[in-house]
């Protein structure tokens, strides 16, 4: 880590050593430097409380919901930044909010918190080095993962923001609905994401477990995150979600309808890994603590449009039910990738790495109901009608993996496609012995 304190009395830490059962000292949390981190603190939360007054006014319902969402967490009381907060939430949940506004000015969040984030910074490079030299607690521990994880979000807040936004664009564009950023998992993340970034541990591999075991870095949110995210690595917030659109698995998350919460982390400037971006969109159940209309799903699939409520999903009918689907590239996309992710991802088959590294853009639908998908067939032609050669995978495939298995149809073309092009996919398959049929548009960016 960049700039790590070296003598770290001159910074007023006095270490108090407790020898353990092992005879190895631990240091503990020092008295003085709880209470600065909680002056600290005290700033960093009326900053949020601030700037979310600011963007609620602003009517920018990620900006403002992000700032309520961080300030409430560490600790604000403040009824009206909750108010801020629980009312972009009820309007996300009962379908009005759309969001994907790309905040144009962030210069208010950036000077507000700027100093903030690089005060925190020294606690972490303080706890960092102390860690090395003399060992470290684990309540110091928590304490030098909440300085960094505050150091993150005071640093990136604006990225978080933007990034957040542009998802929503891109699920707007899609016919999904909007998400909102969580702290409590993404909080969480962000420790990850340091962890990784100064391990090299962004694949979760066998030869990493001793440094799990062994380093302050880890967090038993590892485990978690190995589980539920997907790791973009070598790309920060600024581009997210432009490079989700050429992989498959990392990009599954992004078609997931039933879906309120954005979780996304980072950390940059890390020793081996600069940036690491963590992120999922989970397909959760509705909130029950929100007044909306209970049981709207059931089964995932549609059982009733209700008044306020306004659909975006495309369906198709199953057994007499509605049942919510979706693809991507989107219908009428005008700048989809040409290739599948020179970055690759894992989740493939060891024979499939020299297939997909010629591959053209993965084009995927994902049906959201309990089953499997049968008898597919599918196809993909340009405007003068030319087929174009495609690998086909669907849920259950041993090439491939997802972990969530809905039911799902991928169309990898053999050769990555031409710029500047339209082409038309038809996907025709049977889910649960109903028939599911689909034929829609997409035109390719320019090289």
């Amino acid at each position: 880590m960049p700039g790590i304190t070296r003598f770290l009395m001159t910074h007023g830490l006095l270490l108090s050593l407790l020898a353990g059962a092992s005879g190895i000292a631990t240091a503990q949390p020092d008295e003085k430097l709880q209470k600065k981190i909680e002056k600290l603190d005290e700033r960093l939360v009326k900053a949020f409380e601030r700037l979310a007054f600011e963007y609620d006014a602003l009517r920018d319902p990620e900006a403002a919901h992000f700032l309520a969402e961080c300030a409430i967490s560490y600790g604000s009381k403040d009824e009206k930044v909750k108010a801020i907060r629980t009312s972009w939430e009820v309007l996300l949940f009962i379908g009005k909010l759309r969001g994907g506004v790309v905040t144009a000015d962030t210069a208010p969040i950036v000077t507000t918190l700027g100093n903030l984030d690089t005060e925190y910074m020294k606690f972490v490079d303080l706890l960092a080095a102390q860690a090395k030299k003399e060992g470290i607690s684990e309540d110091q521990k928590k304490i030098l993962h909440d300085c960094a994880i505050k150091h993150e979000l005071a640093r990136g807040a604006h990225e978080y923001i933007q990034a957040t936004q542009r998802i929503n664009a891109l699920r707007r564009a899609m016919g999904l609905r909007a998400v909102l950023w969580e702290f409590e998992a993404s909080s969480r993340y962000i420790s990850v994401a340091w962890y990784i970034s100064q391990t090299g541990d962004a694949h979760f591999e066998e030869k990493y477990e001793e440094t799990r075991r062994m380093s302050f870095y880890y967090t038993a949110a590892v485990e978690m995150a190995m589980r539920h995210t997907s790791r973009l690595v070598g790309d920060g917030l600024r581009n997210v979600p432009e490079q989700l659109r050429s992989f498959a698995h990392v990009r599954a998350d992004l078609l997931n309808p039933n879906a309120r919460r954005l979780h996304l982390a980072s950390w940059v400037g890390g020793r081996l890994i600069n940036p690491i971006t963590i992120y999922a969109i989970p397909q959760l159940p509705y909130r029950t603590d929100i007044p909306t209309p209970e049981k709207r799903f059931s089964d995932e699939t549609v059982v009733k449009s209700l008044e306020d409520w306004v659909d975006t999903e495309d369906t198709f009918l199953a057994d007499g039910r509605r049942v919510v689907y979706s693809k991507y590239p989107y219908e009428g996309e005008p700048d989809a990738p040409l290739r599948y992710s020179k970055a690759g991802e894992t989740g493939w088959a060891p024979g499939e790495s020299p297939f997909l590294r010629k591959g053209g853009v993965p084009i995927m639908v994902r049906i959201f109901a309990n089953g499997s998908t049968t008898d597919v067939e599918a196809d993909l032609k340009d405007t003068d009608g030319t087929s174009h050669a495609c690998r086909i995978y669907k849920d259950g495939d041993e090439r491939l993996a997802f972990s969530e298995q809905w039911p799902t149809v991928i169309l990898l073309p053999e050769m990555p496609l031409r710029p500047r092009t339209k082409y038309t996919v038809r996907v025709k398959c049977t889910v649960n012995g109903s028939a599911f049929e689909k034929q829609w548009s997409f035109s390719t960016r320019a090289e």
